[in-house]
């Protein structure tokens, strides 16, 4: 999706209006993305307070059906844990 769709940017709006100053990671994989119907290969949600990603992908189920990453389980990464460590 290109950012010229005026239908997806009032919606956006809309679901983040609804939630300004309580936006968190959970919120917005449970409420935003799945409100917008949005990513459908890849979402990437960025949690700079703790330092964590999550992440889904979408994929091809076994009778070639398209499945939205919106829909999959995200996976998360500890960014902490992960680049925490020094090089010894």
């Amino acid at each position: 999706m290109d950012w010229n769709c005026p239908p997806f940017h009032e919606r956006l709006h809309e679901l983040l209006d609804k939630y300004h100053g309580n936006i968190t990671a959970e919120l917005t994989i449970r409420k935003i993305v799945s409100g917008l119907n949005s990513g459908n290969l890849q979402i990437a949600i960025y949690d700079l307070t703790y330092e964590k990603v999550y992440f889904a992908y979408g994929i091809r189920d076994a009778n070639g059906h398209a499945v939205n990453a919106y829909t999959r389980p995200y996976i998360s990464l500890d960014l902490k844990q992960i680049f925490g460590h020094k090089n010894e």
